[in-house]
């Protein structure tokens, strides 16, 4: 199974059987080399972060290319919905190398 390059990659990362210390090779398709690459994924932590003025109790997942190349990416999963609470992605150098980051507003 390979997840999709961009947006929408994150969801099926939240059906996983994530868990303190879980990890695991995710493999991802690259549009720009018409590829696979594979993805090193670790639960690093487990966090409490507020967002909205809600407290979430979430998984910290780090998503690492095993290439070495950027795009590293840092979500906080939330362990009752399962769902997206924070996002903070790795921009690669042609889109300027900074940190995109989503959170949960509502």
């Amino acid at each position: 199974t390979v997840l999709p390059d961009g947006a929408g990659m994150e969801v099926p990362i939240s059906t996983l059987p994530l868990a303190d210390g879980y990890k695991a090779t995710l493999y991802q398709f690259d549009m720009m080399t018409q590829k696979e690459k594979a993805i090193g994924l670790a639960v690093v932590a487990s966090e409490n972060i507020t967002m909205a003025t809600k407290v979430f109790d979430t998984w910290k997942v780090e998503l690492t290319p095993k290439d070495g190349e950027p795009g590293e990416i840092k979500l906080w999963i939330a362990k009752d919905t399962r769902r997206i609470i924070k996002n903070e992605s790795k921009l690669p150098p042609q889109a300027g190398g900074g940190i995109a980051v989503m959170e949960l507003t509502k």
